[in-house]
């Protein structure tokens, strides 16, 4: 088995350090939520009006039972496998020959799965801001005054447009909305919202308070920025977008539950191998594993603002 074989190279420890590690400013998975699969590829489960169907569920003695499907098998996909080695210099140590502490590894090889963390939003990322990913009823473009910073926009209308087209195709209302980086500070500063909350400073407006606003149960901003290479400025991960999608509760994320995306993870992954001694850098390492891969798995689940901000 798959479990049996990483067990004996895995290093337990740092593994649970790991999987327990949660980055605040990466959001990607409120819209694609980890979930594990047995194999590295397969077809996405996909889903669409299946839950919604009247089937005859009447039968008379010794007749056939309806039968239906939980989804159906979409586009196919392949688990991407990710490695970085967290590096551990012997300049760390008290005592050169000693394997590293558990404080000390752990500081490297959560740096390291930082890294590859980072990686997997700027994917999600593009999964969810890519309007080709969308029908032509999940997706708007705003210009001019119709942007969120403009005072003549009526973002609420907005968001009210996007909550009944996701229900209308797969019965219940997104719960999470993604905002840019600074999206709630420049929503603040609405009129329409400052009007709203006019007993509140605006810098006393929270994420939370907009959730309420817009009736979306998790609003979230998207304050991940990368760069292409050291030389390069800092872009933003979420780009001036705003997401929206449905992902059911925790306790019910699974293969076959519908949901906007998911991230296919493999079984126990991700881990962290046993350290191995590499005496060109003088340094333990620490190989992090994970395979993984984004996916859509209602298309009808999801929404995309585009260009919601200058």
């Amino acid at each position: 088995m798959l479990s049996q074989r990483l067990a004996r190279v895995i290093d337990p420890i740092l593994t649970t350090v790991v999987r327990g590690y949660r980055q605040q400013k990466f959001v990607g998975s409120l819209l694609f939520p980890n979930v594990d699969v047995p194999a590295s590829g397969g077809q996405v489960l996909t889903f669409g009006k299946e839950e919604f169907i009247i089937y005859a569920t009447q039968r008379a003695p010794g007749s056939n039972t309806t039968t239906i499907d939980i989804g159906y098998l979409g586009e196919k996909y392949a688990c991407e496998n990710h490695a970085l080695d967290a590096k551990v210099p012997i300049e760390m140590l008290r005592d050169a020959g000693a394997v590293p502490r558990v404080d000390v590894a752990s500081k490297a090889v959560i740096k390291t799965w930082n890294s590859m963390l980072l990686k997997l939003e700027y994917q999600q990322s593009k999964m969810a801001r890519n309007p080709a990913n969308y029908d032509i009823n999940n997706k708007m473009a705003l210009a001019g005054t119709a942007r969120w910073n403009d005072g003549a926009s009526n973002p609420r209308a907005n968001v009210a447009d996007v909550r009944a087209s996701i229900r209308a195709q797969t019965g219940e209302y997104p719960n999470v909305m993604i905002l840019p980086p600074g999206g709630c500070y420049k929503l603040a500063e609405h009129p329409m919202i400052k009007d709203k909350f006019k007993h509140t400073s605006k810098e006393s407006i929270t994420l939370d308070m907009l959730a309420g606003y817009f009736e979306i149960e998790t609003v979230a901003e998207g304050r991940a920025i990368y760069a292409e290479s050291l030389d390069s400025p800092f872009s933003d991960v979420w780009g001036n977008d705003v997401c929206f999608g449905y992902v059911p509760p925790k306790e019910l994320q699974a293969q076959e539950t519908p949901s906007y995306g998911y991230t296919y993870g493999l079984e126990g992954h991700p881990f962290v191998a046993t350290p191995w001694w590499d005496a060109s850098c003088k340094s333990w390492k620490y190989g992090v594993v994970h395979e993984r891969a984004p996916v859509i798995s209602s298309q009808g689940g999801g929404f995309l603002l585009q260009a919601a901000f200058d």
